[in-house]
């Protein structure tokens, strides 16, 4: 169970990494925005981020389904936020700068929106798995764990792709599609490692309950 919540981190550290890592070099390298651009699409996005969070969080903690307040808003955002952290790092077919800072402040707000509905409740999720303190604080150091590995991760997968790979644009592609992948495999085995346990443990417990019935 530790596990399964601490690769939960991954999804969000290794995309997060990269851009404080790489993003604006990106943006005013690769993709071509000035400086000011550049700046202004990364202010956009962390005011937007600072509406949405608390609006998200409000609309998790209210949320009512078999499957908890938290795992629904994880599923539903893992495939959004990666589609904007492989979009993200790509050059739009535009010519004009104004068209480009559109498209990335526009891209921005998506990006953030998803990356909110995936972290939020996860991060919200290690005081739900356990009524234990201590397990909770276990919970939350493995996750700072898996956050610390998530950035590691992120500047190696850069090292490989940067060595093998000559085209920056194809560079941050690359980049961008494997923290895409990465993301949603690892909300779906945080999300899922733990209802097969469950289900597991259900099975069991039924079984055995039908065997003392039925010996007795």
């Amino acid at each position: 169970m530790k596990l399964a919540y601490g690769v939960g981190e991954l999804a969000a550290a290794v995309p997060a990494s990269l851009s404080a890592f790489f993003v604006l070099y990106f943006f005013t390298t690769v993709a071509g925005l000035t400086p000011a651009l550049a700046g202004s699409v990364i202010l956009i996005g962390r005011l937007w981020d600072a509406i949405n969070d608390p609006l998200i969080g409000w609309l998790s903690d209210r949320t009512v389904s078999p499957w908890g307040r938290r795992f629904p808003w994880m599923l539903g955002g893992a495939v959004p936020m990666a589609l904007c952290a492989m979009l993200l790092w790509t050059v739009p077919p535009f010519a004009s700068q104004g068209s480009i800072f559109a498209y990335y402040v526009v891209l921005s707000v998506f990006a953030f929106a998803a990356f909110t509905a995936v972290q939020l409740p996860y991060t919200a999720l290690a005081a739900e798995l356990s009524d234990d303190y201590d397990e909770r604080t276990t919970l939350i150091g493995t996750k700072a764990a898996f956050s610390i590995g998530g950035g590691i991760l992120a500047l190696l997968m850069a090292q490989v792709v940067f060595a093998e790979v000559q085209q920056p644009k194809r560079q941050y592609f690359i980049l961008g599609a494997l923290s895409a992948v990465l993301a949603i495999a690892m909300v779906a085995l945080c999300v899922l490692a733990p209802v097969a346990v469950m289900l597991l443990f259900s099975s069991i417990v039924v079984n055995r309950l039908s065997n003392c019935f039925a010996a007795s």
